[in-house]
């Protein structure tokens, strides 16, 4: 892999780390369910990972969420979801 135009460390850009992470049933894309101290507001914009917890997009999404914003991102990418993938959308 050549890094040299690449800011990131290759480590934190592992793909296959990655794809583990996103399909492994133990890790959840949705952190915003797992801190309901950030939606009482008692963890502010302050709050180290406010930033992470609090955005919600189509990857960080599950079910009919998640297929509402993939249809709306591949609406304007000149794309359709296709009815017929494996999951729905």
């Amino acid at each position: 892999m050549d890094t040299t135009s690449c800011p990131y460390d290759p480590g934190v850009i592992d793909g296959e780390l990655v794809k583990r992470l996103l399909t492994d049933p133990r890790v959840s894309r949705e952190p915003h369910r797992h801190w309901p101290a950030r939606a009482d507001g008692e963890l502010g914009d302050t709050w180290s990972l406010a930033m992470w917890v609090s955005d919600r997009n189509m990857i960080t999404t599950y079910g009919t969420e998640h297929s509402r914003l993939r249809r709306a991102g591949s609406s304007r990418c000149g794309t359709t979801a296709d009815p017929g993938s494996p999951s729905g959308s």
